[in-house]
């Protein structure tokens, strides 16, 4: 069977500790296939008012977005880092409003990407504990190869950025 040829790479960062080891990962296969990388980032817009409340708490934000623009932004320029020190051609970086497993999907249909490339946490339920659930929502709906990275060991992750700043 021949190799498959990968020219677009699409990945994800949600600036957790896993993050950085899927951008790495994401970055040694665009290196290695001579592809393009995009990386995507999920967040939700909030009120100035929760961005300082969030100092202490991430309030009612879903797990699989960063709460405030700010905090994704710094996800997104750490993960540009990663990628470049790792010598990947990086074509685009986008902060996407909207929930992990669809800002995905639109960012390999938009970008025509041959693989994607996620981090995968266990969850609480059964299919979380095999996949993880945006694993789980983008194995059956996008239309490309996917590589899944795992926490290495026992570690968990379970962090991500806050938006804590005061400027707006």
């Amino acid at each position: 069977m021949p190799k498959k040829d990968y020219n677009t790479v699409v990945v994800g960062t949600d600036g957790s500790s896993l993050a950085a080891p899927t951008i790495a990962r994401a970055a040694h296969v665009a290196v290695a296939e001579d592809a393009e990388l995009v990386i995507v980032c999920p967040f939700t817009p909030v009120p100035r008012r929760t961005e300082v409340m969030q100092s202490t708490s991430l309030g009612e934000t879903a797990f699989d977005q960063i709460p405030g623009e700010l905090a994704a932004t710094n996800a997104l320029e750490e993960a540009i880092a990663i990628a470049e020190r790792k010598g990947a051609k990086v074509r685009a970086a986008e902060l996407i409003d909207g929930p992990a497993a669809a800002a995905l999907h639109e960012a390999v249909k938009s970008h025509n990407a041959d693989i994607l490339v996620i981090g995968a946490i266990r969850g609480r339920s059964w299919v979380d504990l095999v996949l993880g659930t945006v694993a789980e929502d983008v194995l059956h709906n996008v239309p490309c190869d996917i590589l899944i990275v795992r926490p290495s060991g026992d570690d968990e992750v379970t962090s991500r950025p806050e938006d804590v700043s005061l400027s707006g």
